[in-house]
């Protein structure tokens, strides 16, 4: 069975799987990062905006045909209320009447059913190309942006904007295409064959863009190799380009910063929700913190603690915080976390993750 694989959810808070590109979120390789920043500011992270504001795009990501614009600290929207893409509280998406609209489109409870799932309405399948069909999402011609588009044995093959079946360990791949393997793997640009995650040594290539690659304690350097993790953090003077990792921007202080989790001690978060999406037949959707999702339903303390293992670790928390507000906070302040929380009465939610707790894609 094959599974919707994603490399980050939410970008520490916002998107993930989609995938973490934090070089493309800046305009400049001089600028520093303030570790507290206020409404109107550029930031990469939610927990760096002060208060109750998010860290958005204004422009939709999954839009053709239309630039970025950098991140900037922004007010977080209720439901009905106006939006740009991952500004409404979680739970909610932002809901556009039309696939793009300079005005901004509408929080919903939407986006939560998977391909052959239960809907009323074409805006409940994840899918922007499914429709509603006799109550069930069903595809349009296998038609995708990303992978939220597609099945959970699927991926969106985005050279060809059609959703493709997921290949297995062992199977060939694309490693252009590093989501085209199935949930806890990825295509090994070695070998172009799909590999169990946290597999390649120190010294290996590996894909700049995943944080699940290297062997545990190691991680993929902006050189594209697997390294192992030193604490001590590098000057950098405004300079990000001198920092090890494509996550690591250089902060105001002239230390480089990274902006996920370099340091991932253990691969259980991952293999815990591979095996609740396999034995539910599920995936990760585009709103997967509405209390309809299947994965909210059936995974909730699994995706939880892989978001967490996901975050940034404790050292750059000291760094990247408004208010005591720290990245596994807002993680543990999802529904989809606070759901697990308050029916096993805090149990199963990772120590770190006990006091107080927010996300978005």
């Amino acid at each position: 069975m094959k599974i919707k694989i994603i490399f980050s959810i939410f970008f520490i808070l916002t998107f993930i799987h989609n995938k973490l590109f934090v070089n493309s979120l800046f305009n400049s390789s001089n600028i520093c990062f303030k570790s507290c920043s206020v409404i109107g500011e550029q930031c990469i992270t939610d927990n760096q905006c002060i208060g109750d504001s998010k860290c958005l795009k204004k422009i939709p990501s999954y839009q053709f045909g239309h630039s970025e614009s950098p991140s900037k600290c922004s007010i977080i929207r209720n439901l009905n209320e106006k939006c740009n893409e991952n500004q409404c509280s979680s739970g909610l998406f932002c809901e556009f009447e039309w696939f793009y609209s300079s005005e901004g489109g509408s929080c919903r409870n939407t986006r939560f059913s998977l391909i052959d799932e239960d809907c009323s309405s074409f805006r409940d399948c994840s899918s922007l190309f499914a429709d509603c069909i006799n109550g069930k999402c069903k595809s349009n011609q296998n038609k995708c942006f990303v992978d939220f588009d597609c099945s959970s044995n699927q991926y969106c093959n985005t050279g060809t904007g059609k959703c493709e079946i997921f290949s297995k360990i062992n199977q060939p791949c694309n490693s252009s295409l590093p989501q085209s393997c199935e949930f806890g793997s990825f295509c090994s640009i070695n070998s172009n064959i799909c590999q169990q995650s946290f597999s390649l040594n120190q010294g290996d290539k590996c894909n700049t863009q995943s944080q699940t690659d290297c062997k545990l304690n190691s991680f993929c350097s902006s050189n594209g190799i697997c390294i192992k993790y030193d604490e001590n953090k590098n000057d950098c003077n405004g300079n990000e380009n001198i920092c090890d990792s494509s996550y690591s921007v250089c902060g105001c202080d002239s230390q480089c910063h990274s902006v996920v989790n370099v340091n991932i001690k253990s691969s259980k978060p991952l293999t815990d929700l591979r095996d609740c999406l396999i034995k539910y037949n599920i995936s990760i959707v585009r709103n997967s913190n509405s209390e309809n999702s299947t994965i909210y339903k059936k995974c909730s303390k699994e995706y939880c603690q892989y978001l967490t293992m996901l975050s940034i670790d404790n050292n750059d928390n000291n760094y990247f915080q408004c208010t005591n507000k720290t990245s596994t906070n807002i993680i543990s302040n999802l529904p989809i976390c606070l759901k697990d929380n308050n029916n096993n009465n805090n149990n199963n939610i990772p120590p770190s993750l006990n006091h107080s707790t927010n996300m978005n894609r």
